[in-house]
């Protein structure tokens, strides 16, 4: 099968009965085997889940899976064709003859995205990764500046491409939050805060297609 797409998840939950779709447990280190395969193993930062929540996942995907297209979804959220079903291998392909990437629509805000990030986290996460972005991708401090300005992103750390679309896209985002995570120390008091750099890493997405002005579907 030239795609496979990655559920990730933490829980148990109905896997879609299409092959294609492939359980991947995160954040193995500080839960239950559930018997799926699990994404510590080979190279993986699993033990980093608390902080990169779903991240994890894709990383593990980026630097394990060899298959030609691949992607992300959530246990309990998948992308969806026209019909609102789950896509087949035949709509994937055909999709990318036309697109570079498939992922969720665009999330339209109340507020700028920084205001929003700044009314539910401590908002020297996202301006020490725009300081990173200017320091290591100059090219992309722009459009970051502008973008998180905006009231747009994308939701969910979901998208599917063919693979090497995706690894270049994991290099890029890793080595900016490597990078962050770097200098900042995150001392949230509860879990879902300090799943800091999966927050971040959606809207970093959203700066990445549109710096890179991709065919987005």
């Amino acid at each position: 099968m030239k795609i496979k797409i990655f559920a990730l998840t933490h829980k148990k939950f109905e896997v879609p009965q299409d092959k294609m779709y492939q359980p991947l447990q995160v954040g193995r280190e500080e839960k239950e085997d559930l018997g799926y395969l699990c994404d510590n193993t080979g190279d993986n930062i699993s033990a980093e889940n608390c902080y990169y929540s779903e991240l994890t996942g894709m990383y593990w995907v980026w630097k394990n899976s060899h298959a030609k297209v691949v992607g992300t979804c959530h246990y309990r959220r998948y992308l969806l064709n026209e019909q609102g079903k789950l896509f087949t291998e035949a709509q994937i392909l055909s999709l990318l003859q036309q697109y570079d990437v498939i992922t969720t629509k665009e999330l339209q805000l109340n507020f700028s995205y920084y205001d929003g990030f700044a009314s539910h986290h401590k908002i020297l996460y996202l301006d020490e990764t725009a300081r990173v972005i200017q320091e290591i991708y100059p090219d992309y401090a722009a459009d970051f500046q502008q973008l998180v300005q905006q009231k747009h992103t994308y939701f969910g750390n979901m998208l599917i491409a063919k693979k090497e679309v995706y690894d270049v896209y994991m290099e890029w985002l890793f080595s900016i939050l490597f990078e962050v995570e770097r200098r900042v120390k995150v001392e949230e008091e509860d879990s879902y805060h300090r799943r800091i750099f999966g927050f971040i890493s959606e809207f970093l997405q959203y700066v990445w297609i549109r710096h890179n002005r991709l065919r987005v579907y």
